[in-house]
Parts: C-alpha cells; sequence; structure tokens
C-alpha cells in the first residue's frame, strides 16, 4: 500500500490526521493506578506481542505499553519500551476478570501500587464539542483519543486582523497547538460552520502530536512544534500554511508544510484539482484515506501535471529553474518533472503557490520563495468548482 508520505502531499505520517488502524480485539479501559485516574488502550490480537498505551488524566500524555498474555490469563507489560531493548523491567502485571474488568499492580523496585480497570464509556461532550464532525467520529474510530480531548480545552490568545477580517487565535496548552477562528468573514459566509471546521483542525492536530509524541517515546523521546500562518482569504477561498517540524522515532526528524484550503462557503477543503485541472475530462480527485483513483490520480499528476508545470516555470523562472545552466550534484535540480508530481500548495495574492517536493538529502530544496503560478493562468484551467479568484 502506497503511503501518503510517499505521495509527498506530506500529510505526516501519524499525522495524516486519520485514525488508528483497527484491531479485532482493542480495549479501551479507565480506572486507577495507585490513587492516580488513568485511561488504558490495549490491544490484544496476539497475546506474545500485546501493544497499548495509556495517559494519567491530570497529564494526558502517552506512555507506551508492550508485554505478553500468558496462558494463565497473566498479562505483563513493559512502559515505553526502547526497540530492540529486552524487557528487563515489566512493571505492569494484571489479570482480566470475568465481568471485563482488570486487576493488577504496577511495582518498581520497593513501590508497588494497584491497578483497577473497567471498560471505558463515552465521555460526555459540551455543546460545542457535539458539533464536532472529527470529534464524533472518534467516538467510533478512537474512544482513547476521544477521552483524551475531551478533557483538554483551547485558551485565547491574541486577535489579528488579517486580509480585512478579524481572526481569534486559541492554544491547547499540553501540545501547543494553535489555531484560530474567525470574527468577522465575508458577507454570507457561515462563520459557526466554518469555525467549526477550523476547531475540527485543530483538534485533529493535537491528535497528531500526541500520535507523534507515542512514537518516540520509544526511540528516546519526540518532538512536533507546528507552526501556522494565515496565507490568504478572499469571499471565495481561504489558505493556511501548517508548517510542522517533527521526530515521531525513527532515523530522523522531518518537516514538511501540510497547507488547509478551504471553500468558505461550504467549508470543504480544496485539492488542487478541484481549483486547476490540465487533464481530460472530469478532474480526478484522490482521497488519501481509501487509496481510490490512486492508479489514475498517480498517473494524471506524473504524465500531465508535472512535465506541464516544470516547462510553464520553466519558461516563467527560467534563471531559478536553472533553465540551460550547468549543475553539480549539491545543486537543486528544478528541472527533474518527479519533484512536481505530489506537491503542497496554498492560495496566495500572487499566484498559487506550488512547492517542488525533494527526497531527503535535497529537502534543502524544498520551499523556495519564486514558483508561483499566476492567477491569470489558473482561470484557462479551471478545476471543478467554481471559485473567485483575483
Amino acid at each position: 500500500m502506497t503511503s501518503v508520505r510517499s505521495l509527498g502531499v506530506r500529510c505526516l505520517a501519524l499525522l495524516a490526521l486519520g485514525f488508528p488502524a483497527a484491531h479485532a480485539d482493542t480495549q479501551v479501559l479507565q480506572g486507577i493506578l495507585g490513587k492516580t485516574p488513568i485511561t488504558v488502550e490495549l490491544t490484544l490480537d496476539d497475546p506474545n506481542a500485546v501493544s497499548g498505551r495509556y495517559f494519567y488524566q491530570k497529564y494526558h500524555s502517552d506512555i507506551a505499553l508492550d508485554g505478553q498474555l500468558d496462558a494463565s490469563g497473566t498479562l505483563r507489560m513493559s512502559e515505553n519500551q526502547q526497540y530492540g531493548d529486552e524487557q528487563s523491567q515489566q512493571p505492569w502485571t494484571l489479570h482480566r476478570n470475568n465481568d471485563g474488568s482488570w486487576s493488577g499492580n504496577w511495582q518498581r523496585k520497593n513501590q508497588t501500587l494497584p491497578i483497577r480497570l473497567t471498560p471505558a464509556r463515552q465521555p460526555a461532550l459540551d455543546e460545542q464539542e457535539q458539533a464536532s464532525t472529527y470529534l464524533n467520529s472518534l467516538a467510533k474510530d478512537s474512544l482513547y483519543d476521544l477521552i483524551r480531548l475531551a478533557d483538554l480545552a483551547f485558551t485565547k490568545g491574541k486577535t489579528e486582523k488579517f486580509m480585512g477580517y478579524q481572526l481569534q487565535w486559541w492554544t491547547e496548552p499540553t501540545s501547543k497547538i494553535s489555531l484560530f477562528t474567525w470574527l468577522s468573514g465575508p458577507q454570507g459566509v457561515d462563520l459557526t460552520m466554518l469555525n467549526q471546521v477550523l476547531r475540527d483542525k485543530q483538534w485533529q492536530e493535537v491528535t497528531s502530536y500526541f500520535e507523534c509524541m507515542l512514537g518516540g517515546s520509544q526511540t528516546g523521546g519526540g518532538d512536533f512544534e507546528q507552526t501556522l500562518k494565515p496565507m490568504y482569504f478572499n469571499t471565495s477561498v481561504m489558505s493556511v500554511s501548517v508548517f510542522t517540524s517533527y521526530f515521531c522515532g525513527g532515523a530522523h526528524p522531518d518537516f514538511g508544510d501540510n497547507p488547509i484550503n478551504l471553500d468558505v462557503h461550504t467549508g470543504k477543503e480544496l485539492t488542487l484539482e478541484d481549483v486547476f485541472w490540465l487533464g481530460d475530462g472530469k478532474p480526478i480527485h484522490y482521497n488519501d484515506r481509501t487509496y481510490e483513483n490512486f492508479d489514475e490520480f498517480s498517473q494524471y499528476r506524473s504524465d500531465v501535471f508535472a512535465p506541464w508545470i516544470m516547462s510553464y516555470f520553466s519558461k516563467l523562472y527560467p534563471k531559478d529553474m536553472g533553465v540551460n545552466q550547468a549543475k553539480s550534484e549539491d545543486d537543486c535540480d528544478y528541472q527533474d518533472s518527479d519533484v512536481w508530481q505530489f506537491v503542497p500548495w496554498y492560495f496566495t495574492a500572487k499566484g498559487l503557490y506550488i512547492s517542488p517536493y525533494f527526497a531527503r538529502v535535497a529537502r534543502a530544496c524544498e520551499y523556495p520563495d519564486w514558483p508561483y503560478l499566476p492567477y491569470s493562468e489558473v482561470k484557462k484551467h479551471p478545476g471543478d468548482i467554481a471559485l473567485t479568484l483575483p
């Protein structure tokens, strides 16, 4: 299966703002460790490789669990087990009871604390949370994440004016994830609807932060820093740059921009093919959750879109593109159409900003300050959504 990252769209691997993979035997539990409330998720598909995570209700950050369920029904687990290390310490010992609850102990050195867990219930959501499409989907797809998010809140930050519209910034304190809502907007725009879309985006990014930190916990620590910058608003569209530097485990840290591009009248997240289409017939839309239309989409991007963009930018920006210039192996090769296939993009006052996408060894070549596709050219090749553009 082709990953989202291999498409270069840079929806971070954990973050792709999708849901964890479903398992046949995953249990979400709540209870106490000692006297402290905790929430636990256990995946028990393979008794020899039980995995899970838990958080203290007070702190919300995950601690990874790994262990084995033996033939007698005893589950022993380690915490934040480093990949490749022997499980020398397994402080968790649990037994499953007939009523579906679990009981046991947490023990380390001379300290022993009781653990009591029962199946978790869906938390009560306030009126605003009940309106969230994302939080409601978590009730089905990840009760563990819903329990955590229901206990968090956004704190009000600064207000600012951008392109004539007043914005209110909000931050989730644990993850430091920030985003804004609109205090004023274009005439005819349903700000309640649009702000709910933005609030859902922020909740998704908060979930991604915790998922990333969980991955990093088993490789010596994670890191997830995000910078959001409004790029363009008008009466039809809005774009926000969402630039994230992250280390979620693995060999190297990474970074990328995963912009938010919305139709402000519907709240729909716009794809590039909604806005700009070079193919024959109806635009092809790729669904990065179900991989629907992947083959057709990939062929269009590689055979039609990328060569056209490379050719057009070579005429518009010949020096920046390195046209007819000798290149060393350290130079950015913008004449390689592969780097223009799967690109981050957003609206700006200058035109559509379209960044190339490079392999890790040449990542410094990404996000140059010149590749803007003029709106006069965009309008010659419209996508399948009618938009008001400059």
